[in-house]
């Protein structure tokens, strides 16, 4: 992708006027590497606003005067569909960032470990010294720390999913309650309430596709 190149591009003459001692620093090594995850994010984000505003949200309009030809009153479904899915998407994808970021110095300690283990230029010194079992050591430590980090994040956006959905479920008890009401009220018809109930699914689905997608 051109974009994505002309950014780690930027991110390369960056790196370059730094003094070579720089890089022997982890902090600093850490920065690097979220210069370049961070470009590739910003691409990311582009697509996601660029396909918001060119599909999806131009979808959420034409609902949005369908529903008021029928009646104001049912716009509050937006809040009610929308709102609970965006918040859930974007908390999800807070929690994948975070552990990206507490898994890249892991990773970096996992690659350096595996190096000395396994790399030529390292290896016979790592016999010489008889450090093997150290580092094997260290690798088990920086893998399962690794695998914790991955856990934890996916038992949080279990967590945040169940609660979306709970959240979700009473936002439908609140759809179905106002649609039923206009029914009976004469306001809406069957055909209306089944084209409306159907639709806040899809709804749901849009918001659903256009994160998980993207981010």
């Amino acid at each position: 992708n051109l974009s994505i190149q002309r950014l780690m591009n930027r991110v390369h003459a960056k790196a370059v006027e730094l003094p070579d001692i720089s890089f022997e620093h982890p902090d600093q090594l850490d920065r690097i590497n979220g210069a370049y995850s961070g470009a590739v994010s910003a691409r990311q984000v582009v697509n996601l606003l660029m396909d918001a505003l060119t599909m999806y949200v131009p979808s959420f309009v034409i609902y949005g005067i369908y529903l008021y030809s029928l009646r104001p009153l049912l716009l509050v479904i937006f809040p009610l569909v929308i709102v609970p899915a965006v918040l859930g998407q974007l908390i999800k994808a807070k929690v994948s960032v975070r552990a990206e970021e507490e898994s890249a110095v892991i990773r970096r300690r996992r690659d350096t470990y595996g190096n000395y283990i396994g790399d030529r230029k390292f290896i016979k010194e790592t016999r010489v010294l008889g450090a093997t079992a150290y580092f094997f050591k260290g690798l088990e430590t920086v893998c399962t720390q690794l695998a914790n980090i991955t856990t934890s994040a996916k038992t949080k956006s279990w967590f945040v999913d169940t609660v979306i959905s709970l959240i979700q479920t009473l936002g439908y008890g609140c759809i179905v309650f106002l649609l039923i009401d206009n029914v009976f009220g004469g306001k809406i018809g069957i055909a209306d309430f089944a084209a409306v109930f159907s639709t806040s699914s899809m709804l749901i689905e849009l918001v659903k596709e256009l994160f998980s997608a993207r981010l």
